[in-house]
This record gives structure tokens, C-alpha cells and sequence, in this order.
């Protein structure tokens, strides 16, 4: 069978979640991918070690 790609559009933490989830449940020759507007994401929880 040919490999499929299955796209998650938008990002954040419940789109990074659902590619990971995704790329388990997937064939290992199918991917997935995440598409987002920004380049860079911030995992904004993290930021408190920053104060």
C-alpha cells in the first residue's frame, strides 16, 4: 500500500499531542505532520522558571 500523510493543522499542545498520537496509530510508512502558522512554539507553562 502507498504511504499516506495525514496533516494536523494547528499547533499548540493539543496539536503537537494529536500528531504523536497520530504517528503511533499510523503504518510505519505513512507520517504525520504538523502544520502551523509559526515557525517556533513556546510551551508557555514552561516560561514560569523564566520568573
Amino acid at each position: 500500500m502507498a504511504a499516506r500523510t495525514v496533516a494536523v493543522l494547528a499547533g499548540g499542545i493539543g496539536g503537537m499531542v494529536a500528531a504523536r498520537v497520530l504517528k503511533r496509530e499510523l503504518e510505519p510508512q505513512d507520517r504525520a505532520v504538523l502544520v502551523d502558522r509559526d515557525a517556533q512554539y513556546t510551551f508557555a507553562p514552561s516560561l514560569l522558571w523564566v520568573l
